[in-house]
């Protein structure tokens, strides 16, 4: 037979007793990984780009302008991240001699291409921080959100 199917994701293992143990095991892993991504969705807001920072809604009120929408970029920020996510993913890390470890973020494996100019395999939308490969993208979007969290502690003031 052709094995079990994951209703998941469609992720297929062999039909014996080491293929249950495998899916099993991989329905554990799809559990984890949504437990993880609803704890994070209900417990913190995703930052949006596109809303005009406190900062500039103080520079508007002292000068009585108005029109603190526009100034602020927010037209053009939708477009902006759109440029800026291309050129994340476009980002490439040579493959470390042995590596084989997801993003350390997402744990989601990284696209492989061979690089003909450098004659080397690398990751596509990958940068490496610290040693530490990460997606491009993930890194980015985890940067963008710790900024928002250590501005918003910052501005708070404690009144709670």
């Amino acid at each position: 037979g052709y094995g079990k199917l994951c209703s998941q994701c469609g992720w297929r293992t062999r039909d014996d007793s080491k293929g249950k143990g495998l899916m099993k095991d991989h329905m554990d892993w799809h559990f984890r990984r949504n437990v993880r991504t609803q704890g994070e969705r209900t417990h913190r807001a995703a930052p949006r780009g596109w809303y005009v920072l406190q900062s500039a809604w103080e520079a508007a009120a002292e000068t009585g302008d108005e029109d603190v929408a526009n100034k602020s970029g927010t037209g053009d920020a939708g477009n902006k991240d759109e440029n800026s996510d291309a050129e994340l993913r476009k980002m490439a890390v040579a493959v470390p001699g042995g590596h084989n470890e997801p993003c350390d973020i997402c744990k989601e494996a990284f696209e492989r291409r061979f690089n003909e100019d450098e004659e080397t395999w690398e990751y596509v939308n990958a940068v490496s921080v610290g040693g530490i490969i990460y997606h491009a993208t993930c890194q980015a979007n985890r940067s963008k959100s710790t900024a928002v969290q250590s501005s918003s502690a910052g501005t708070s003031g404690g009144s709670q």
